[in-house]
């Protein structure tokens, strides 16, 4: 087995959102599960089997996978927006 340090950025909202926050393995095993207030960051160390590279993480109703990338799984709530280029 091996210790993943599982890190969340929180998205600011101007609402409270709060749901449960769950990470599980990909065979379904949950590893780790709390209520969650999604503007809040989390940082927590989760041991994992030692082949184990990637994890699933539940908010609500969405599903997201987290790639294992060394000893570190890093989600943010922040949504991707791609920067615009200036075309000279």
């Amino acid at each position: 087995s091996k210790s993943v340090d599982v890190i969340i950025t929180g998205l600011p909202t101007i609402v409270t959102v709060k749901s449960t926050l769950s990470i599980s393995l990909q065979d379904g095993t949950r590893l780790y599960s709390l209520f969650h207030n999604m503007s809040q960051n989390l940082q927590l160390k989760i041991i994992v089997p030692s082949e184990t590279t990637s994890l699933s993480l539940k908010y609500g109703s969405m599903v997201y996978n987290l790639k294992v990338i060394g000893n570190k799984a890093e989600f943010s709530f922040i949504p991707d927006i791609p920067e615009e280029t200036e075309v000279p």
